[in-house]
């Protein structure tokens, strides 16, 4: 499985030496540090000179074997080829994230059939800075807290990935607002068109997921979830193929 951010990177990666037509490690690694936020992107492999050596003897054997002389057109080709052959031996399909969305957490399922993400969507709202006063340094120091209640706050939701096919199902709570009673809701069709009128569906709530708890053989799973106005909570069972829930217990406060 491979996951994919449509801006920063979320996740650390691990680049190696391609010499030959294979990934090759060196004796150690740097890391490639965001000038922005001083964060690790990844840890590069450092070629030292017999690595460079190789490379160059590789490209020079490339250069005058069979490949230096194909066309740009024999080249494209055979590299479609190449990646349609990768794609067929590894099937499994990325997810890519959006620009505002990283991964919390991830969880492996006991029979290594299902990995389980929480995938965070950042609302914007600041943390709060809380001064210290008494600290070894004699300074005040600040310490970040949480954001304000009254701000947005930031939305997780589970996605559940089948390690085999790399296929994503976002778990479904299946929880809708209640309708209020003095409030019927609108007709989503015109009637003069001659279309039969039917009640709006209702917006799904909002529910926060905690990771899923397995049995020992991973065909089972349950988990809790919690309302974002906090009035709710539940222990779902979980299907993961389907991505499906089904309550187990309710608490309505």
């Amino acid at each position: 499985m491979r996951l994919e951010c449509g801006g920063v990177p979320r996740s650390v990666k691990s680049i190696q030496n391609y010499i030959d037509g294979n990934f090759v490690r060196g004796k150690q690694d740097f890391a490639d540090v965001n000038p922005a936020d001083g964060s690790v992107i990844a840890h590069v492999s450092e070629a030292d000179q017999y690595l460079v050596d190789a490379a160059v003897r590789a490209a020079r054997k490339a250069l005058r074997g069979g490949w230096g002389r194909l066309t740009v057109r024999e080249r494209a080709a055979r590299r479609d080829e190449a990646e349609a052959k990768r794609k067929l031996e590894h099937p499994r399909k990325p997810f890519t994230l959006g620009s505002h969305q990283s991964v919390a957490e991830l969880q492996l399922s006991p029979d290594e059939k299902y990995a389980i993400a929480t995938v965070v969507e950042a609302s914007g709202a600041r943390n709060t800075t809380v001064p210290q006063w008494i600290t070894d340094s004699a300074y005040t120091e600040d310490s970040s807290g949480r954001s304000n209640v009254g701000d947005t706050q930031a939305h997780t939701r589970l996605a559940v990935f089948d390690t085999a096919s790399g296929e994503m199902k976002w778990v479904d709570h299946g929880q809708y607002v209640a309708p209020a009673a003095s409030q019927p809701a609108p007709p989503t069709s015109n009637a003069e068109q001659g279309e039969h009128p039917h009640a709006a569906e209702p917006p799904e709530r909002e529910v926060e997921f905690a990771m899923p708890v397995w049995s020992e053989d991973g065909s089972k799973a349950a988990l809790l979830g919690r309302s974002a106005d906090n009035k709710d909570r539940w222990i779902f069972a979980l299907d993961p193929a389907s991505g499906k829930t089904r309550v187990l217990a309710h608490d309505h406060d």
